[in-house]
């Protein structure tokens, strides 16, 4: 299926149809939690809010503490293109951006912006787990 714009039952279908469970959070946006693995040992929050066409997602781990979180925040970002990282307080977290008000396919949301959003978010984490711990 072919849409112009998101809103939040646009956003709901779509994550319904990708396979993400999700709920409403007390703000009333979506959100889902990945849970720890081998890979990252903690459990992942995404959020999913829509607002003037655009979706953005921000992902965190409220247990995971980072050592000099703005110094990896900032190699992070040099390094890396697709998603923003933000340093604060003991931790880091994740967002990202797509601008969603031309014609797009149910698909190409799917899996170039909530699959890989979400996909790249866990293995930033993880990534800088494993440079911590190694």
């Amino acid at each position: 299926m072919i849409f112009k714009g998101i809103n939040q039952s646009t956003l709901r279908d779509l994550l319904d149809e990708a396979g993400i469970a999700t709920k409403k959070d007390d703000d009333g946006d979506l959100m889902t939690v990945l849970s720890a693995d081998d890979d990252f040992p903690y459990d992942m929050i995404a959020w999913f809010m829509v607002e003037d066409n655009w979706l953005t997602i921000i992902t965190r781990s409220f247990d995971f503490k980072v050592k000099d979180p703005y110094t990896v925040a900032n190699e992070y970002n040099r390094t890396h293109r697709a998603v923003s990282c933000i340093a604060e307080d003991d931790a880091v977290f994740f967002k990202l951006g797509f601008l969603l008000d031309e014609e797009v396919s149910t698909q190409y949301v799917i899996e170039n912006c909530l699959r890989f959003g979400v996909g790249c978010s866990w293995h930033s984490f993880a990534d800088i787990w494993k440079a911590q711990n190694s």
